[in-house]
């Protein structure tokens, strides 16, 4: 691993105050990339003071993706402060509901289309004018997204899949400027939405922990930081010719099906 991959980059991560967000913003950081990290909750100022106490540059944008005008303001912060964007990571999003699509709530519904959709297109629309040759997008997908679908979720499934339709369309708009974009699908990664959804699912979470991992091939969850780790790579000028594609990263769930 190059430990300057990230040297004189410019970097937004949204949704980075947790999870694989976090882990990939402390990444970036560690190997030299400057951080504008995006988040609804003061999680993200505090992913911003850790990568300070390692040496590093970060700027802390609260924002809500599901709002256009957040996603502008992130855009507008970011060259204000450092002039340019040279990558972008997608990773926001919420989970739906435990429902049956003739019982889910409407509103709800497209609560989570406009926040793990529309957030994603929000950002490219005004981020992708800035953004020079070399740049690259990832934009955060999910198992659900492109193999299977997600039972008593249909806004998360939709929301998943649709960003892969998305991510292929942007890459061909942008190949002639040299801008990459990718997306990535994690299959189970204990962050706190995973947690949140498992709560949904399950009175006994442990039990269905222990359900979902014996369905991978390695028999257990990835990490944050395992996800980060190939999410950087994709990022980085490393993966130049890797452009609109979606990659899982499931431990083998997939395979196993």
């Amino acid at each position: 691993m190059s430990s300057n991959r990230f040297e004189n980059k410019v970097v937004i991560i949204t949704g980075a105050g947790t999870g694989i967000g976090k882990a990939t913003a402390l990444r970036v950081a560690r190997e030299g990339g400057t951080v504008v990290v995006a988040n609804r909750s003061d999680a993200g100022a505090n992913t911003v003071e850790e990568i300070k106490a390692l040496g590093g540059e970060a700027l802390f944008v609260r924002s809500d993706v599901s709002v256009e005008a957040d996603c502008k303001n992130i855009v507008d912060q970011t060259l204000a402060a450092y002039g340019k964007i040279d990558c972008l990571y997608n990773n926001s999003a919420i989970t739906g509901d435990n429902a049956d699509v003739t019982e889910y709530d409407p509103i709800l519904f497209q609560k989570v289309i406009q926040t793990n959709l529309n957030g994603q297109f929000y950002m490219l629309h005004y981020a992708l004018p800035h953004m020079k040759s070399g740049a690259s997008v990832l934009n955060c997908s999910s198992l659900h997204g492109i193999f299977i679908g997600m039972a008593n979720d249909a806004a998360y499934s939709a929301s998943k899949h649709a960003i892969v339709g998305m991510t292929k369309s942007v890459a061909k708009e942008v190949g002639h400027r040299n801008i990459r974009v990718n997306a990535i699908c994690p299959g189970p990664i204990p962050t706190p939405t995973m947690n949140r959804y498992e709560k949904l699912l399950s009175d006994d979470v442990e039990m269905l922990q222990s359900l979902i991992a014996s369905g991978t091939a390695l028999g257990r969850y990835g990490t944050p930081e395992e996800v980060a780790a190939f999410a950087c790579f994709l990022l980085s000028d490393e993966a130049s010719f890797i452009t609109g594609t979606a990659h899982v990263i499931d431990g083998g769930y997939s395979a196993t099906k």
